[in-house]
């Protein structure tokens, strides 16, 4: 099955959606339903953003900031350990990668297939936790660490958003880097707008690479994931930086750490339909 804004060849595409079925980056006890995010947001996205009433012709809904233009084509999943070739190969071809996991610790391969195209490269990730456990090699807790190693990637640049689950040696990772951070209780007290203007002076005018790990959300919107953590973002917080993000140079991104088995109604698997899409149009 693919993902429902899928309507293109690989040859025509200007983006391409790739699937990572693989916990194996991952420590969780929940960690063997990750590698079922992939097809579940697929399968989630076919039975709830697209419509159909008797004999009409299916209807697929668009973004609530216009129509999705971008031709897609998903060429569904890969092995882990093939990450960065394909996405090297995606990037070499002038398309632009959306990576659905899986654990977060592809997020590092994708990068490293990304950032050889640019001189200078920043990111943005969404995450309840920093990630920046150093020392774990290949593992969902250390991606920060991870592209600490690749040279062109900026931490000044780059920005942390929803932490709100750190361990004391990640805020001292994250001060001596000069990794900026913004806390949920920084969106709840300055806003949506005040923040992306935060996020902008940031990033700059560097290319970014938007990581998603779906626990950046309140458990409340989106159970179904591998770390559930509360007081996380709202759904509309979400969506809305993503579209605020999208107005700088959006060049690869990824959707991970969807936990089916800890699904309700289908809601973390629909959200991150909603965030994979949000994303394509603002990289198209």
């Amino acid at each position: 099955m693919k993902y429902y804004l899928h309507n293109s060849s690989y040859k025509e595409a200007d983006v391409v959606l790739l699937g990572v079925p693989d916990s194996s980056g991952s420590q969780s006890s929940r960690a063997s339903g990750v590698k079922l995010g992939p097809d579940y947001i697929r399968r989630v996205s076919q039975k709830l953003d697209i419509f159909k009433w008797k004999n009409d012709k299916k209807r697929r809904v668009e973004s609530s900031r216009g129509v999705i233009n971008a031709k897609v084509c998903d060429i569904g999943n890969i092995k882990k350990k093939d990450i960065f070739d394909e996405v090297g190969r995606i990037v070499s071809d002038g398309k632009l990668p959306v990576v659905l996991g899986g654990d977060h610790s592809l997020t590092a391969l994708a990068v490293k297939g990304i950032s050889s195209r640019y001189k200078k490269l920043a990111f943005v990730y969404f995450d309840a936790h920093p990630d920046f456990r150093c020392g774990f090699g290949d593992y969902y807790g250390s991606v920060l660490c991870e592209l600490q190693k690749i040279k062109n990637v900026s931490f000044k640049n780059s920005v942390l958003i929803g932490m709100r689950a750190p361990e004391k040696s990640e805020l001292i990772a994250i001060k001596r880097c000069g990794l900026f951070v913004v806390t949920p209780e920084d969106i709840e007290l300055l806003g949506v707008k005040k923040v992306s203007n935060k996020i902008f002076k940031r990033i700059g005018k560097l290319p970014i690479y938007v990581s998603v790990d779906l626990d950046v959300a309140d458990p409340s919107v989106a159970p179904g994931v591998d770390t559930p953590v509360p007081a996380g973002l709202s759904a509309v917080q979400l969506l809305t930086l993503i579209e605020n993000i999208g107005k700088k140079k959006i060049v690869g991104a990824d959707v991970v750490e969807v936990n089916p088995k800890y699904d309700i109604q289908n809601m973390a698997g629909h959200l991150a339909s909603r965030v994979v899409a949000e994303l394509i149009r603002n990289i198209q």
